[in-house]
Order: structure tokens, then sequence, then C-alpha cells
């Protein structure tokens, strides 16, 4: 319900009134860009992912305000977006449908700028790299369209979105794994680098604390889910919260075996907390009543704000990470790069090349996180069915069932990385050279 939340609504009309302050100026700038250069996020390959990082995080600042405080506006605007006839009609979904067209906006923007850039040439890396205000005017003006869209598209948007965001999951799941391996392999080539003095031995203490400061964690939130969501008549539950214990166990005493070459504790501790966690969000978002921290009101203003801001993070880390993480090997190294081309080719177009290759590449990942954008806002596309609903976050059955697969997931794949070089000892699993 949104007749509560005359405060925020206030706020948010401040708000949207400095972003088209701030749009406004972006486009002044860019009339002037020859005495100006507020518009633009500079040239360099950093500056410009945290450009398309700024479009991710103030798109799902956007959904999420239209979400859960945007429903008098969206009344207004019934006429272009309304709730599906299944959900039983009236307003109670609206905010539903208007993540659908944020999603759907940043989809098509990412996704022109990927096919872009896949054809090359010095348009496609001039639009990559500047033109920001203009791009921007692009969104908005992109967004203002899909509101005169009707339903059916992005209800089918909505379905495609489930398949193409559990990819996206997955990805962010390697990526998990990866960096667990990266972060032990960095402190343990730090203490080889200093040697067996203090100044090594350090390392191998940092290695130890925050592992044991990982394991504790973990071990905390699951005395706490048997306190607060296990017990008599939660049976679903318990089997939850004693599975997560047991693999817990069960690949932690892998890693530190002889079973594992490229075990480690420091890495198996990152995944434990990984796989409890997932476990705490499931139940944490299960809408019967063995979640007792849900309560029977909707949330209060601050648990809204509170879930906003970490659904933005979340987003916004994993954008990041995997547009950053070449897990798939997608992106061609330097070496593929001069094979491909003639020896003729001088270092500049060979360089140039490579980067079209990993603009192609980055709006990928971009494209599906804003895919994952609609998921992660939605309850994986559950359509409200009553009021009370429209301002509940996180609660219903859809996600519940889909960290938990994640977790499985993190599980059986990282109990792979650590059997696959004892099944096939002749096979490299480390990473390649360039």
């Amino acid at each position: 319900s949104t007749q509560s939340h005359g405060g925020v609504d206030f706020s948010m009309g401040l708000c949207l009134g400095s972003l088209a302050g701030c749009a406004g100026q972006a486009c002044l700038c860019c009339a002037c860009s020859k005495i100006c250069s507020c518009c633009s996020f500079g040239s360099s390959k950093q500056s410009v992912r945290v450009g398309y990082l700024t479009y991710i995080i103030l798109g799902g600042l956007l959904a999420v305000i239209l979400r859960f405080w945007g429903g008098d506006l969206l009344t207004k605007l019934h006429g272009f977006v309304e709730c599906p006839s299944r959900s039983g009609g009236g307003d109670h979904c609206l905010g539903v449908e208007a993540v659908y067209r944020v999603s759907f906006t940043l989809t098509i923007f990412f996704a022109a700028l990927m096919l872009l850039c896949a054809l090359g040439g010095a348009i496609a890396k001039a639009v990559h790299t500047s033109f920001w205000a203009l791009k921007l005017i692009f969104v908005v003006g992109l967004f203002i369209g899909t509101l005169f869209m009707p339903n059916s598209v992005f209800n089918g948007f909505a379905q495609a979105s489930q398949i193409i965001s559990a990819f996206f999951l997955l990805l962010q799941i390697i990526i998990l794994i990866d960096f667990a391996y990266t972060w032990n392999e960095s402190w343990v080539a730090n203490a080889k680098r200093d040697g067996e003095d203090d100044a090594g031995r350090k390392w191998l203490y940092c290695i130890l604390g925050a592992s044991v400061s990982f394991f504790i964690f973990a071990l905390t939130l699951i005395v706490l889910m048997y306190v607060w969501f296990g017990g008599s008549g939660c049976g679903l539950n318990n089997f939850f919260i004693s599975f997560t214990l047991i693999c817990a166990v069960i690949v932690t005493a892998l890693s530190v075996s002889g079973i594992a070459k490229n075990g480690a504790i420091l890495t198996s501790a990152i995944v434990v907390l990984y796989i409890t966690y997932l476990c705490w969000s499931a139940v944490l978002g299960e809408p019967d009543s063995c979640n007792t921290l849900r309560g029977e009101s909707s949330p209060n203003e601050l648990q809204l704000i509170v879930g906003m801001i970490l659904a933005v993070a979340s987003l916004s880390y994993s954008s990041f990470s995997a547009a950053t993480n070449d897990v798939f090997h997608l992106k061609p190294k330097k070496l593929e790069v001069e094979q491909m081309l003639p020896e003729s080719t001088n270092d500049q177009s060979k360089r140039e090349v490579e980067m079209e290759a990993n603009a192609t590449y980055f709006h990928l990942i971009l494209a599906l996180a804003s895919i994952y954008m609609s998921m992660l806002l939605t309850d994986w596309a559950a359509i409200p069915s009553d009021n009370t609903v429209s301002t509940a976050a996180d609660v219903s059955w859809v996600p519940v069932w889909v960290k938990m697969s994640s977790q499985w997931a993190t599980i059986a794949l990282y109990t792979w990385t650590l059997v696959a070089p004892a099944l096939f000892p002749d096979r490299h699993f480390g990473p390649e050279e360039d």
C-alpha cells in the first residue's frame, strides 16, 4: 500500500527533480562540450566501465523506487501501465510491471551497444567511450516509449528473463568460486615471496584468521536458522539447514584431504560462508509460519530502504564482477587476436580489435545483468494478488527455490573443482597462460 508513504513520496519527488536537473545540466554540458567536460566519464577502460555501471545503478534505483513507492505515479499512468488479468486486476502489481519496463530498457540499450561494438569501427569506439549525455537521453526516451507498449510484450520478456537469469546466476557462482581461489592463491604467493620469516608468516596467519572468522560466522548463521526458522513442523527448513551444515563439513574436509590437490582452507571457508548465506536468504524469504521474522505486517520503510540498498548493491557488484571476469574465456587473448589478423597488421590495429571484442563481451554481461534485475526485484516474475504483497520484498516461494538451487549448484561446482584434478590427472585445470 502507498497511502502511508507521504514522506517518502515527497522525498522521491525531490530525487526525481534533482535527477531531472542533473540531466538538464548534462545536456547543456554536452552542447558546450568544447568548454565543459561534465558529461564525460573519460575514455580510459576503467572510467568507461564506471560510466556504464552508473547506468545500472541508476536503473536499479529507479526500478526499486517504482516497485515499492511509485504507486501514486503509476496509478496516474494506468492507461499505459496495467496489471495483467491473471493478477485479478487492480493497481497492486503496477510496480512489478514498471520494473519490467526499466529492465527491458536497459537490456535493449546494452544489447544495441553490444551489436555496435561487434561491428567495430571508429563510430563504435566513439559511442562506447563518449556521448554519455546523449546515451542518457536515449535511455530515458526508450523508457518513456515502453510505457506505450502493451503488457503482453513484458509478460513474454519476464518468461524469457527467468531462463536467461538462471545463466547469469550460474555465472555469478563460477565467479565466486574463482574469486575464492584467487584470494587464497594471492595470499599464499605473498607468503612465499616474503620467505619463512615474520613477514611471510603474517600472510599465513591472515589466511588462518580469515578462514576461522568465516567458519564462525557461517556456524553462527546456522545456529540462528535452527532457532528462528527450524523446529517442529518445519521439516523443509530443517532439511535445508542440515543439508547446508553437512555439505559445509564435507567440502571443508575434502579440501584439506590428499584427494584435492588444489584444495585450500580459505577457499572452502569462503564457499561455506556463501552457501550458508544462500540458505539464510532462502528461509528468510519464505512466506509461511516457519519464518518467524516475517511477522504479519508488511515491512516498514526502513526495512524497504535496507532491502533496496542490498538489491542495488548486489546487482551492481554482480554486473561489474561478471563483466570484468572472463570465466568462460569469451574474450580473445592477445595471441588469438594476432593469429586472426594478417601479419602486416600494425600493433595499433591489433589493440583496437582486442578492445572491440572486450567491449562486446562487457555489454553482453551488462545486458544479462539488466535482465537479471527484473527477476531480482520481482521475486522471479511473481505477480502479487493483493495490496499487502505489493510492499513485501522478496517473500515468496519462487526465490526460495531459486536460491537453494543456486546453493546446490555452488556445492556441486566447488566439489568438482576439488576432485576433478584427481579424477583426470592428465588434464590441466589451472589458469591458462596468455
